[in-house]
């Protein structure tokens, strides 16, 4: 566990009506590869033209968390059951609706909701990836 985690930056969300998704109790799979977190704040850095110091504008302090979750060999079963967590109107409903995520390195569960596409890879023998799924962490589940 790292000193300092997206936990410590990161507000309590109530998730409304979407408070039963929770993909961190269901049996997705944990994602086979380094997950990435990816932080930034809402800031603009204006560059003048002349010899004038740069403007940089603060939108909000609050940080903002991405991490992207990557399965490169999975059952037909284990890929189906992301496919449709990530396509079912009822769960995930593409980048709509906001679920639990329990994240499997540093055992916190946070409001999240995915911002990318999600894309499936099919082999031959039944071997199946899902890549790159980037997540959003809107803040700590309540």
């Amino acid at each position: 566990m790292a000193n300092f985690e997206m936990w410590d930056f990161l507000d309590t969300t109530a998730l409304g009506a979407d408070s039963t998704l929770d993909l961190g109790d269901s049996t997705m799979p944990v994602s086979q590869k380094t997950i990435p977190e990816f932080g930034l704040k809402n800031q603009t850095i204006h560059y003048p033209d002349d010899d004038s110091p740069e403007e940089i504008i603060s939108y909000s302090n609050q940080s903002i968390f991405h991490i992207t979750n990557v399965w490169p060999v999975l059952t037909e079963s284990e890929s189906g059951e992301i496919f449709n967590f990530w396509h079912s109107t009822g769960i995930a409903n593409g980048i709509a609706r906001k679920w639990r995520y329990t994240h499997p390195t540093d055992g916190h569960t946070y409001t999240a909701r995915f911002i990318s596409e999600i894309t499936r890879e099919r082999f031959l023998g039944g071997i199946e990836g899902v890549t790159a799924v980037r997540i959003r962490i809107l803040g700590r589940a309540t």
